[in-house]
């Protein structure tokens, strides 16, 4: 897992931030809190998109402030699904979860 001072360096720099540990030491990507901006034109075009796959890649790649964009790339080739991990605790970061409480 990340250092916890890289992290806590990273969340002053960009503020919440959500550090997820790949599997089979794939590695560690961090990325920041969208904005409500960014959240909804990812939310628009994934809703639309032939290409959810490419879509749901931009948006990681537009919130992730660790590794660098060429550790990022590396990654993704290591791992082809690594986006579609990153995306679900990205969603739960910016507040997107299934099972929150209702009271009806």
């Amino acid at each position: 897992m990340i250092d916890e001072k890289v992290f806590e360096d990273l969340k002053a720099q960009h503020g919440p931030c959500v550090a997820v540990e790949l599997p089979d030491g794939g590695g560690d990507i961090v990325m920041r809190r969208p904005t409500g901006p960014e959240l909804d034109r990812y939310i628009d075009t994934v809703a639309d998109s032939k290409n959810k796959s490419t879509t749901i890649r931009a948006f990681v790649k537009a919130c992730t402030v660790y590794p660098d964009k060429a550790g990022l790339e590396a990654i993704f080739a290591a791992q082809a699904g690594a986006h579609l991990t990153c995306v679900a605790h990205l969603n739960a970061h910016a507040g997107i979860v299934q099972d929150a409480a209702a009271k009806k």
